[in-house]
């Protein structure tokens, strides 16, 4: 059973920084605690699109991407309480970049967390269909595809803000339908990702392909957060002020509900999942749900001063501790 006690953080006068109820504190833990968890890799904020609705405002100025041995240390730590994880996405930026200077990485790393059977996703925005290593990634989506029991996906960016997303995910969607005609009969999950308030770009999408079941999902929601906000683009959905609503002045309210991100079919509501980001700055990030305000506010370091993997819950415990904080703290 995964089990962390929070441990209140004293300041050096010996000053309670976190003024809440032993009953209150019980509620969150039990709250927190107990949801699933999606872990994100963000292996590198470097993209050479320059989208203008980029949260994390990624760009070309970095080639940083994280190491394969933190990446596989981490693993190796999430697989020690490996019930507690509902999927593993590795994202950017835009990872397909590192092919370019260093072959496999994609590959390598997803094959590592689809060796634990961790449900692993692959976000992509499409771009590797026009670079030089486009056969070698598609043949790697291929092998993973196959030899992976379902537990391989793949996600790409289909929405007006991704320059050629239409005719990448085109080449993509033609390109896996041709490799995959020679496997056998089964069908394999291709998910094109676009915004709620869009829902018309989605009839840009023409392919329809023998081998792969392609969803083309409207998920996310544009928030008021890194390009997007500095392009004061429209359509950002105001989910602080929601939030706001929803809680009602009640702290409880949102110290538990601040993290939980809702689990459901498309009609009823089945449970909740925190995401932690796993990121190329060493941070591992625990992602506020609503508040844009706090994007990358709640974070500690994913490794231990001697350079060793930090344990999920010691990574969980702090970032609780910070929540409890945040809300309960006499000292603003």
């Amino acid at each position: 059973m995964f089990f962390c006690v929070i441990i209140l953080v004293v300041n050096n006068k010996g000053i309670l920084m976190a003024n809440i109820s032993d009953k209150d504190l019980d509620t969150f833990s039990n709250s927190f605690f107990s949801a699933g968890i999606c872990v994100m890799f963000d292996t590198t904020y470097y993209c050479d699109m320059m989208c203008p609705h980029c949260h994390y405002a990624c760009d070309t100025k970095s080639r940083k991407f994280m190491p394969e041995s933190e990446i596989y240390g981490i693993l190796d730590r999430l697989n020690e309480f490996k019930c507690k994880i509902s999927d593993v996405h590795f994202s950017g930026g835009e990872i397909t970049t590192m092919e370019e200077i260093n072959p496999g990485y994609v590959r390598r790393i997803l094959s590592k967390s689809l060796e634990y059977k961790f449900y692993t996703t692959l976000l992509t925005n499409g771009s590797f269909v026009e670079k030089v290593y486009s056969d070698s990634i598609i043949k790697d989506l291929h092998d993973m595809y196959v030899g992976s029991d379902g537990h391989f996906f793949v996600q790409m960016s289909f929405d007006r803000y991704h320059k050629n997303c239409v005719s990448n995910a085109h080449k993509l969607i033609g390109a896996l339908d041709k490799k995959l005609q020679n496997v056998d009969d089964k069908k394999y999950p291709l998910f094109l990702i676009g915004f709620k308030h869009d829902p018309d770009f989605r009839n840009n999408l023409t392919a329809n392909p023998e081998h792969l079941i392609v969803e083309n999902i409207l998920q996310w929601d544009l928030n008021s957060v890194g390009r997007a906000k500095t392009n004061n683009l429209s359509n950002c959905r105001d989910t602080k002020t929601e939030f706001i609503e929803f809680c009602d002045g009640d702290k409880l309210k949102q110290l538990i509900f601040t993290p939980l991100y809702p689990e459901t079919d498309g009609k009823k509501l089945y449970g909740f999942h925190i995401m932690l980001v796993f990121n190329c700055r060493g941070d591992v990030v625990l992602s506020d749900a609503h508040n844009p305000e706090n994007f990358n506010k709640f974070k500690t370091k994913y490794k231990n001063p001697d350079g060793t993997i930090r344990s999920l819950p010691e990574i969980t415990t702090d970032l609780g501790v910070q929540l409890v904080k945040h809300f309960y703290s006499n000292e603003k």
